[in-house]
């Protein structure tokens, strides 16, 4: 198995260069002061997370024939 450790720092530096609001609203959620707005700032995004999950799946599976 390997070290994922460096590849998910390197995705979390990414995230909160490029997406501080996204960082924002989940801190917010996970510590109880979330509102509505955060939850709203997610769903923007959800179309977006999701084409990158099935990008990351692609490759994935590409590993696996």
């Amino acid at each position: 198995m390997t070290n994922t450790a460096p590849l998910i720092l390197t995705i979390l530096q990414i995230l909160t260069t490029a997406e501080p609001a996204i960082i924002v609203a989940v801190h917010n959620l996970l510590t109880g002061t979330g509102t509505a707005d955060d939850l709203a700032v997610l769903a923007a995004d959800k179309i977006e997370w999701q084409a990158i999950a099935d990008k990351a799946q692609a490759e994935i599976d590409k590993t696996k024939l």
